[in-house]
Parts: structure tokens; C-alpha cells; sequence
């Protein structure tokens, strides 16, 4: 059985395009799909830019600290050494390693890397984001100002793609979503007109943990 069955989209810069789906609807698939993660069976994926995917952004050297990886990342990303200054302790407080940030990666819980991957990956203003992870961090004051951050892309004239998330975030933040049945493309509009025909499909889904940041 494919996972994707003749997905044929165009996706435009400052858009935030939603993924939205059952469980086992191909979400997760199509985000990685379009970063790059898994080669398709049959057809291509063509983009401006390689995208990033917030939840696999950069790869650690695991006995450096956490600072030193932020500097080698950044420089790799052609900032200079006065902006990596600039950036590090923005990048340090919004993924709240203060405390272990001169400590090694390879010591780091999963959650901290994962949020440090993602506090670098939103500095860069990546033309491409594909955010598989759910956007939310700590308390509300932080996911207000993380969900912003990702806007911010979409205003630079960047494309932002929301794998994974809540319908409810998806209704918050999204220009277009596109609804996966099966692995196919079900709907592909506007968001409002895609989340009322979702509502009537399924009404239950607001309360529905299956929907919520599922993985396919």
C-alpha cells in the first residue's frame, strides 16, 4: 500500500500551508517527503532552497557544548562572528539550555536538543521550514512567541509548511491547508473553507487526540 498516492502541489513563498489528516493519512510522510528525509517511489519534489525540518535541524557534534555548536552552526550559515555574538543568547534563552549550555550535546534529555534545533533553526529564517514538531514550548507566553517566530518566516517571504499540529493551531496560523484521505490529496484550499468541510466530516475531531500532533 503507498503511503502517498499522485500528490501533485505547488507551494508559494510567504505562504503557511497546513497538513492536515487522520492518523496514518500520509502527514508525516508528506513532510518528509518535501524536506528531502525520504526520496519519493516515483516523481519529484523541486524546491528554491533546501528546506530544513524543525525537528531535524542541524546535526550536533555530540562532545562539543551546546555554545560551540550554535557557533559552528550559525558560521556554517555564513553569519559572522559578530552576529553569531548577537544571536547566541537569544538562541540560548528561547531554548533554555542556560545551565547546560557549556556542558556536551551528547548530555543533553532529547527534549533540550530538540529544542535547541529549533531555537537555531527559527534564527536563520530559513526560506523553507517544515515544522513536524508540535509548536508549542512551555507555557503560553513562549508558544505565543515561538508561533510567532514562525510567522515571521512566512512575512520574509519564506514557506512555511505545518506538519503534525493541532487542528486548532492549524486554524490559528495557516493561509492554506491541504487535507490528506488515504495518502491522496482530499481538499487543497483556503483554510477556512478546508477546516469547514473537515468539521462536517469530522465533528469529533476537536476532541480527538488522534488528530493532535499525530504521527502517520
Amino acid at each position: 500500500m503507498k503511503a502517498l498516492d499522485n500528490i501533485n502541489l505547488i507551494l508559494y513563498s510567504s505562504e503557511i500551508v497546513g497538513i492536515l489528516g487522520k492518523s496514518g493519512a500520509g502527514k508525516s510522510t508528506l513532510g518528509d517527503v518535501m524536506s528531502g528525509l525520504v526520496l519519493p517511489g516515483t516523481g519529484s519534489v523541486y524546491a528554491e532552497t533546501k528546506p530544513e525540518l524543525l525537528s531535524g535541524f542541524s546535526h550536533f557534534l555530540p562532545k562539543l557544548s551546546g555554545a560551540r555548536n550554535i557557533s559552528l552552526i550559525l558560521s556554517a550559515h555564513g553569519l559572522s562572528d559578530d552576529e553569531i555574538d548577537e544571536q547566541l543568547p537569544s538562541i540560548i534563552k528561547k531554548a533554555k539550555i542556560r545551565k547546560i549550555v557549556h556542558q556536551p550535546v551528547n548530555t543533553y534529555a532529547k527534549k533540550s536538543r530538540q529544542k535547541l534545533r529549533g531555537a537555531i533553526a527559527l534564527a536563520l529564517l530559513p526560506k523553507i521550514l517544515i515544522a513536524d514538531v508540535a509548536l508549542k514550548a512551555g507555557d503560553k507566553k513562549r508558544t505565543s512567541e515561538l508561533r510567532d517566530e514562525v510567522r515571521d518566516i512566512a512575512l520574509a517571504g519564506g514557506l512555511v509548511v505545518l506538519a503534525g499540529q493541532r487542528v486548532e493551531v492549524l486554524e490559528e496560523m495557516c493561509d492554506r491547508i491541504i487535507w490528506l484521505e488515504k495518502g491522496a490529496v482530499y481538499m487543497d484550499g483556503d483554510a477556512a473553507s478546508v477546516l469547514s468541510q473537515w468539521r462536517v466530516r469530522y465533528p469529533e475531531s476537536f476532541d480527538d487526540d488522534e488528530v493532535e500532533e499525530s504521527s502517520d
